[in-house]
């Protein structure tokens, strides 16, 4: 039996030349590890090639691909929307939680996303045991494993990479067939019992058992829910009617789920690629420097790369490493796997610290660096530039922004495709080394924080910079932006505010005074100073409506966009959304909060027709009465 996508191991005699020369060749995805030394034999007609002995036509054939071949290998193994398949697992870190879904950082840059639907077997089988919140689940800054569902195509050529959690997704049938005493599993909480907990692994074959006394709780309060996570070692296995123990047909794994020997756990040795995970703790050595990382060899026979951002000196200058290309420093380094893509069969690794130990010191970082998206970080130092890649920064934040960090630098990487964004001159973004030199200070914008790379993602680009918002889940109701005008229709106006974000202005929201002609007033491409009214999430599809009122716009009365807000006897700003003289004035602030004055209220005001004297859209001043919330409007 052999690895899957392994060489064939021949004793030296017989076949040590062809192995060499198919390892040369760059057929073979697993190179043989070790001190074992082979002898080139120039009489050797035949190769082995992958997974078999071929001939001569199959030598040609790998000969004239030697050149891709060789420019693959010159670069590490990365993450690409277009490129990953279902079942390729991934170790990220969780940047944002809400009720329905989790957001997920993954290497290269990437997001994910885990569904409800995706945290386990037990919630895709949707069980009434399991809670309908994810944040009952997950939280900023936990390191989670976790294998790609699909790459969903949205509108406008975007996609989006759709994660699970569940057990059946991460463990593959050759995983659970594989797995012993000492062996690390992966699983759900499928129930709680008299003792402890049952564990689905996701197989009909084997199940796991963790007790009250390792997992916590007890039966009345377990400490565990239906659907969690649980990442155990194996501490015994009761096999299928031995000992005299009713096992239901299946394999019982006793599971320890202490989280010191779950941590430290090193795999040594796995015989099928099938049976890798993301996240597995592997010691690997040094193969050979690359352009943007590290060759590295782990396990006997698996070759994976570290990419830049993964290095323990990922921010020294590719030509410092390129210049000990040929000789690496030799040893066995700890290494976490980072991504397992089992069609390409690349295998990515990280060096860092943080990442290898599972440290929980980046929970906070996390936390803190999610929230500057979209603030402009004005000192930023030109650390290193990568003409094909991008540029590399150093942060400097303010005093009170630091007190939430650790000692550690902060670096941030702005690629290149994000640097001329923008421009009017297209060689911007070729000419980097031109354009910025290493010490120079330059202002970025925030666009994200890579946590599992522990990097910030920015622009340099002046248009990006300059833009108010940069993602719809910035925007609040009540928030001041600006926009430019990108359509005019008879209905209203869609506004661009920034390259990402688009919002409606209706017709009567338009001026204080109604406009029947927004093309005579407006023009496409015109910057206007606009203010938030709603903001609505759809599905995928969020709704942004603006309003271009002056007296709106620039008010300074406090705005009201929810009822606790509206304090009685307080000034509020609002519009005339609907009048009647059997129910008086309905009055609109932000986030659709409705205020009424009644009818009553304005005939003892000596107003007789409501609908003239306080049209729709009309700019009102209101005294807070009282705060009645009825039917989801307030009574004034």
């Amino acid at each position: 039996m052999f690895p899957r996508g392994g060489s064939l191991i021949r004793p030296a005699s017989a076949g040590a030349s062809e192995e060499k020369k198919a390892v040369a060749g760059g057929e073979s995805l697993f190179k043989i590890a070790g001190d074992h030394k082979v002898k080139k034999k120039k009489q050797d007609k035949k190769r082995e090639s992958f997974g078999g002995v071929g001939g001569s036509k199959k030598r040609k054939s790998r000969e004239a691909d030697s050149d891709d071949v060789e420019k693959k290998s010159t670069r590490a193994n990365s993450l690409q929307l277009k490129t990953l398949e279902p079942g390729t697992q991934i170790l990220g870190v969780v940047t944002k939680v809400s009720k329905r879904n989790a957001t997920v950082s993954l290497p290269c840059g990437l997001n994910g996303f885990v569904g409800i639907e995706h945290l386990s077997d037990q919630h895709e089988a949707s069980s009434d045991q399991v809670s309908d919140s994810v944040a009952d689940y997950l939280s900023v800054g936990d390191m989670v494993r976790c294998a790609v569902v699909e790459v969903e195509r949205l509108e406008h050529n975007k996609r989006r990479l759709l994660l699970s959690l569940a057990a059946s997704a991460m463990n593959s049938q050759e995983t659970i067939r594989l797995v012993k005493e000492g062996s690390y599993v992966y699983g759900n909480v499928q129930s709680v019992e008299d003792h402890g907990y049952v564990v689905s692994l996701g197989s009909d074959s084997c199940t796991g058992f963790l007790s009250f006394k390792v997992g916590g709780g007890s039966f009345d309060t377990p400490a565990l829910k239906i659907g969690q996570v649980v990442e155990a070692i194996v501490s015994s296995v009761v096999e299928e009617g031995k000992k005299g123990k009713k096992t239901g047909g299946k394999r019982v794994l006793q599971l320890d789920s202490t989280r010191s020997k779950v941590d430290e756990f090193v795999v040594e040795s796995c015989p099928k690629l099938d049976a890798l995970q993301a996240g597995f703790l592997v010691k690997a050595k040094k193969r050979e420097y690359l352009e943007d990382g590290l060759a590295m060899t782990f396990c006997g026979f698996y070759n994976g790369t570290v990419d830049m951002f993964h290095l323990d000196d990922w921010k020294l200058d590719p030509k410092m490493r390129r210049e000990n290309r040929k000789k690496p420093r030799q040893g066995t380094l700890m290494a976490r796997v980072l991504f397992v893509n089992f069609k390409t069969k690349e295998i990515g690794l990280t060096l860092v610290p943080n990442l290898v130990n599972r440290g929980k010191d980046a929970v906070e970082r996390t936390i803190a660096s999610c929230k500057r998206v979209g603030h402009v970080i004005d000192e930023c130092a030109v650390e290193r530039i990568d003409q094909h890649k991008g540029v590399l920064l150093s942060v400097k934040l303010d005093d009170d922004e630091n007190k939430m960090e650790d000692d550690s630098e902060l670096f941030a990487y702005a690629k290149r495709s994000t640097i001329s964004k923008g421009s009017e001159d297209p060689e911007e973004i070729v000419q980097l080394n031109k354009k910025y030199k290493v010490g120079q200070i330059v202002p970025a914008k925030v666009l994200g924080f890579a946590a599992i790379d522990n990097v910030f993602n920015v622009s340099l680009a002046q248009s990006v910079i300059d833009a108010s918002v940069l993602h719809y889940d910035e925007l609040k109701p009540g928030m001041k932006v600006k926009g430019k005008i990108a359509k005019i229709m008879d209905k209203g106006m869609f506004v661009s505010l920034s390259d990402n974000v688009q919002g409606f202005i209706h017709a009567n929201q338009l001026s204080d005074v109604a406009i029947s002609d927004p093309s005579s007033r407006f023009n496409v491409g015109e910057t206007l100073n606009l203010r938030v009214l709603v903001v609505q999430f759809e599905g995928n599809r969020p709704k942004i409506y603006l309003t271009n009122k002056r007296s709106i716009v620039t008010s300074s009365l406090p705005p009201i966009t929810s009822f606790d807000e509206a304090i009685p006897g307080s000034v509020a700003q609002g519009y005339v959304d609907h009048t009647s003289k059997a129910n008086g004035v309905i009055v609109k602030f932000f986030n659709n909060v409705r205020g009424q004055v009644s009818g009553s209220e304005l005939e003892s005001m000596g107003v007789d027709n409501p609908q003239e004297t306080y049209p729709v859209s009309c700019i009102m001043l209101i005294w807070l009465k009282i705060h009645t919330p009825v039917r989801t409007r307030d009574r004034y």
